[in-house]
């Protein structure tokens, strides 16, 4: 989403919707029909996130087809689908190339379910990367993006402070022309401690009428800071990677400036680090007036806190279990 205080890296902003459903799933409307609403609401690109368990290879195939054939210039259309997982958690594919689930991917009774955590014969999660992460990791990135949403919906769910090897999540989500979710303080309290999802927000339409009656609600919507329309696809449903200091911007030589971070992930998303993944983390704050206080938090919860005596630098090693990256001087 936009951030109105910051300008844009790119210009211009790119305006579009995430959700929209077709007539090959549980919509009223064809992608031609989407694609005439998007351009007269003053879209940019629409995403669409069609129901898996009503898809076909065939339809979704067709569907990719449609988002070549009408998109253009100043419209990107982008096929994707929504997904259950095993687990009970809400997730979406979209991509430009993204492909269909390989079959040892899926579960359940009608293979309809994203195997996202392996079960035994009894239905006990056996705690074990299953095929599934091996299709995400081979089509994650360049062909197309992960994402989850309606985290509310259980409290047994993913929440988004678990989402570091995923790349989107829907801080907004929007059906019927309402506001099911809001998950910003969780998204900022995540921002806090680590590398944070791509925020987006879905607003789940199921007809072109619906479509146009959401952006003049006022709702949220996804906003993509790119050099053109065909290239916002990375940005809006592409991999990225970043850093906690990626964007920090110092304003004044005065301010702590942070160097020799190393961030500690664990791999498969654990709330937890294994002895085997612990390592000490190396930190060095310097400030021309001297440092009164260096406080390390996890998220809002305060992990560590120093007090150099106003030196002008300072240089500690901390072990952090869970991995700690918010520095607060």
């Amino acid at each position: 989403m936009a951030q109105w205080f910051r300008a844009p890296e790119y210009k211009p902003l790119y305006r579009g919707l995430i959700g929209a459903k077709t007539t090959y799933s549980s919509g009223k409307g064809t992608v031609p029909a989407y694609a005439a609403a998007a351009r007269k609401a003053g879209l940019q690109f629409v995403m669409f996130l069609d129901d898996f368990a009503k898809l076909t290879p065939e339809t979704f195939a067709q569907l990719k087809a449609d988002c070549r054939q009408y998109s253009d210039a100043t419209l990107l259309l982008i096929p994707g689908f929504t997904i259950d997982a095993n687990t009970g958690d809400h997730m979406f594919f979209c991509g430009i190339d993204r492909p269909w689930p390989a079959a040892t991917a899926l579960t359940g009774p009608n293979k309809t379910l994203f195997d996202l955590q392996p079960q035994d014969k009894d239905g006990k999660f056996t705690g074990y990367n299953g095929d599934s992460f091996n299709w995400l990791f081979e089509y994650h990135g360049d062909k197309g993006n992960v994402g989850y949403y309606h985290f509310s919906s259980s409290p047994s769910n993913m929440r988004i402070s678990d989402l570091r090897l995923y790349g989107a999540a829907a801080l907004r989500y929007y059906k019927n022309g309402k506001l099911v979710e809001d998950m910003t303080d969780d998204y900022l309290t995540c921002a806090q401690a680590t590398i944070p999802p791509a925020p987006v927000v879905f607003n789940e339409v199921r007809s072109p009428k619906e479509l146009a009656r959401e952006v003049k609600r006022g709702h949220s919507l996804t906003y993509v800071q790119a050099r053109s329309v065909r290239t916002s696809s990375r940005t809006a449903c592409g991999g990225r990677t970043s850093t906690p200091l990626q964007h920090v911007r110092v304003r004044r030589p005065a301010h702590p400036r942070m160097a020799n971070t190393v961030r500690v992930i664990t791999f498969g998303a654990e709330e937890f680090v294994t002895l085997p993944a612990i390592m000490p983390s190396r930190i060095t704050v310097t400030a021309d007036p001297g440092l009164k206080e260096i406080a390390i938090y996890n998220g809002r919860e305060l992990f560590r806190r120093f007090l150099p005596g106003a030196r002008k630098n300072s240089t500690r090693r901390s072990f952090s279990t869970p991995p700690c990256n918010a520095i607060s001087c």
